[in-house]
């Protein structure tokens, strides 16, 4: 999987993840390490954007797994964007 992210984001293709990345909120209300940690993986590798599925078609917690979803999001492209700045003071 992330052999495939890392090669679309190289060949300069836009790609989603649709799969059930916040599935842990439908179940139990609140997403765990591991959903949050493979967003920042997929989104470190170039991912374009994420397609929740029965997160917010079956679940009555559709809205918050949206809520969590966009705020992990904007945290990690923060991370990202800060350590993006970094590298490139430091090749400077």
């Amino acid at each position: 999987q992330w052999e495939i992210c890392r090669s679309l984001h190289k060949s300069g293709k836009m790609f989603i993840v649709a799969t059930n990345i916040m599935d842990n909120v439908s179940l139990k209300g609140r997403p765990s390490t591991s959903e949050l940690n493979d967003i920042f993986t997929m989104m470190k590798n170039g991912v374009n954007g994420f397609m929740l599925t029965s997160e917010t078609s079956v679940s009555t917690n559709g809205p918050l797994a949206v809520r969590y979803l966009c705020k992990a999001c904007n945290r990690y492209s923060n991370i990202l964007n800060k350590r993006k700045i970094k590298n490139d003071v430091r090749r400077k």
